[in-house]
């Protein structure tokens, strides 16, 4: 019979002690929003073996253990899965880890994971957000690995050990092997701008002034405009790394693009990012007003008093000209 514990979520785990550590070897979750427990048994659970949550995994033999938050609904389907939380000290994810979590929309993790196999996130097409909390100032191999293999597009928020926080988009692209008929050889075609930037690690480690190195020659290709804006949002708005230079290639970019820029804000609900971007000198009274519009459509009271306070503060530098004139 499966012992029950209590925990944050709701799983039905088949799981090994070996070491004083626990590893995973089966888990299934009724939670869209799940959460892996970080100890069972007073131990850390450090490794997830091979298919332990794929949605067509067979029983494995180990400890049966159920974990309980009293408020268990839903199917137990790991398809159904939309966000998940890894364990705290987990080291190790194995072969086809997580295949074929197709509604799995978020990832969160530490960077402390020493292997994550490349096959792990097999068939998870619908990841587009991991968030990645370093543990220590020195990297984890954890996001060279992931960009270098998943080609699709990435947003990475990365929480730095000293508070500060990076926002990484990279972007998709797409490897296409076409026969040649003649000769009966393949050809290996690459369409997508966002290649360069899913290569950018060096020695399974980011730079960032390498990352933002490449931003002049992917607006210059063929590129998605809403992912090169997000891309250059997020870099203005969580700017670690960045350098001068860089910022304002990328602030030149929103500017271009102010309408956007202000409905990407107004959107996220953020007025950090508002405000920067009422920093830009240039600003049209149309825009704005524009701007102040969307953000009562959307309800947005901060956005529509500050944005009404920057109309204000620009029809009254207007008529100081025309008076002094």
């Amino acid at each position: 019979m499966s012992e029950v514990v209590t925990g944050l979520g709701n799983w039905r785990l088949t799981v090994e002690r070996r070491d004083n550590e626990i590893h995973i070897l089966r888990a299934v979750t009724c939670d869209r929003d799940a959460v892996l427990p970080d100890t069972l048994f007073s131990l850390p659970v450090t490794h997830i073996a091979n298919r332990a949550l794929s949605p067509t995994a067979k029983p494995v033999p180990g400890e049966e253990l159920t974990v309980s938050c009293g408020l268990a609904e839903g199917d137990w389907d790991n398809r159904s899965i939309r966000s998940l939380v890894l364990p705290r000290q987990l080291k190790r994810v194995d072969e086809y880890a997580l295949m074929n979590l197709s509604s799995m929309e978020r990832l969160e993790m530490f960077d402390d994971i020493e292997l994550l196999s490349f096959s792990a996130l097999m068939n998870c097409r619908m990841l587009g957000h991991i968030k990645l909390t370093r543990t220590q100032q020195r990297q984890g191999p954890v996001l060279a690995d992931i960009i270098s293999w998943y080609p699709r597009e990435l947003e990475f928020t990365v929480c730095e050990t000293d508070g500060s926080v990076l926002k990484l988009i990279f972007p998709e692209y797409y490897e296409i092997y076409s026969e040649n008929g003649s000769t009966h050889f393949f050809d290996y075609i690459i369409e997508g701008a966002g290649f360069p930037y899913h290569h950018v690690c060096k020695n399974r480690c980011l730079s960032t002034a390498d990352y933002d190195a490449l931003w002049k020659k992917y607006i210059a290709m063929d590129h998605e405009p809403d992912t090169a804006l997000r891309l250059a949002y997020g870099r203005v708005t969580a700017p670690y790394g960045l350098s001068p230079e860089a910022e304002r290639d990328y602030r030149e970019y929103l500017f271009l693009h102010s309408g956007e820029a202000f409905e990407l804000a107004l959107k996220r609900r953020d007025i950090a990012g508002l405000r920067l971007l009422l920093e830009a000198e240039g600003l049209s009274a149309d825009m704005l007003a524009a701007a102040t519009d969307r953000a009562r459509e959307l309800h947005f009271t901060e956005a529509t008093a500050l944005l009404l306070e920057k109309q204000h503060e620009k029809s009254a530098r207007g008529r100081r000209r025309r008076f002094e004139l």
